[in-house]
């Protein structure tokens, strides 16, 4: 059981445009896994003033929660997997909804923040450390040497127990690219580089915000425009993408590991183990079967089975039959033969990880 709540970054006012400039921000992609179950609130972020951060916080708290209370009414002796994302101001809230939901004890399996940046004061210091119900954090940050958004301050986003697991990366782009909203058009550009404040209104509350620092946390000098290139910026983006996604795709697989229903059946006598291998010479390991549900792919089947998603390419050939051409496409309700991992030599595992790079 499954529940996901993202706030996103700030944007423009006007809810029209800043549907269309986050239509796929990561925030969002993550939003629309099937995975979720009908138990996904994904909302805009705050914006430019920053004023409704706070509020938003709350918000996805009361609806995390209400979402909570309904899986536990549903299945009494299963305890949700709640997972979080938030980026830029976005990550700011949903680290305050992670604090509200660890004073209400409900555990967060996994939180992704994208740059989670401090330029609000809706929200307590304090609030913007990872509480000690998160198991999982995962937080992508823009290179400082990529000279983006050099006055905005960072959340703490550090954890208060040592036994949350957190993992940060920096790439090289803009604050944009590390949330999915990579700039894209040369005419954000000064010379070759992007430059985050090309109109005039822009530039003016930049100088605004060194002359009053309060309007912005600690502001440090910004040197116009970034070190970045539009073709930096689009390699950076995919960076993280390419980072964060398959560690959200071992969080949710570890969850189905946990709360698996496909464990195998007994063997027979003078079958086999399905871990172990044959018997004896004669008969072969026994293939474990998966029947395919809504928002599973094949690096979480494999995760699941293997404890490594690169190993997808052994599910694939077994039922490529029934796949077809292209192994990003399953359908629910497809029943899988499960390899035996140890039928396979090295080489061939090692090749298998190799075609899941796409070498």
């Amino acid at each position: 059981m499954f529940i996901f709540a993202g706030v996103d970054g700030t944007g423009p006012d006007d809810d029209t445009q800043y549907k269309n400039d986050f239509k796929n921000s990561f925030v969002n992609q993550m939003g629309r896994i099937g995975h979720w179950q009908g138990y996904s609130y994904y909302t805009r972020g705050p914006t430019m003033a920053g004023t409704e951060t706070g509020g938003l916080a709350i918000n996805t708290f009361a609806v995390t929660m209400a979402n909570y209370t309904r899986r536990r009414a549903m299945s009494p002796n299963k305890v949700p997997a709640v997972f979080l994302a938030g980026y830029s101001r976005g990550g700011a809230a949903i680290l305050k909804t992670a604090n509200m939901l660890n004073k209400a004890n409900v555990p967060v399996e996994c939180l992704v923040l994208f740059d989670a940046v401090d330029r609000t004061t809706t929200i307590g210091d304090d609030d913007t450390y990872v509480p000690p119900n998160v198991r999982t954090c995962l937080h992508v940050r823009r290179d400082p040497s990529a000279r983006s958004r050099t006055n905005f301050g960072y959340c703490h986003a550090t954890p208060k127990s040592p036994a949350t697991q957190y993992t940060e990366k920096y790439f090289f782009c803009t604050h944009g690219g590390v949330g999915g909203t990579p700039w894209t058009e040369e005419k954000y550009t000064t010379l070759g580089y992007i430059d985050e404040y090309t109109d005039a209104q822009s530039r003016a509350g930049q100088v605004l915000s060194h002359l009053v620092p309060g309007l912005g946390g600690v502001v440090v000098g910004q040197t116009l425009p970034t070190q970045v290139t539009l073709a930096q910026e689009q390699m950076g983006t995919a960076m993280t993408l390419g980072w964060f996604w398959p560690r959200l795709v071992q969080a949710i697989a570890k969850v189905m590991h946990r709360n698996s229903d496909h464990s195998p059946a007994p063997a027979g006598p003078g079958s086999s183990d399905p871990q172990t291998g044959p018997a004896n010479g004669n008969q072969p390991a026994m293939i474990r079967r998966h029947t395919v549900v809504s928002g599973e792919s094949l690096s979480m089947i494999s995760y699941q089975y293997y404890e490594d998603f690169r190993l997808f390419p052994l599910i694939y050939d077994a039922n490529a039959d029934q796949i077809g051409s292209n192994w990003n496409i399953i359908q629910p309700g497809m029943t899988f033969k499960i390899p035996d991992k140890k039928s396979f030599s090295t080489a061939e595992l090692n090749a298998a990880r190799q075609r899941a790079r796409g070498g």
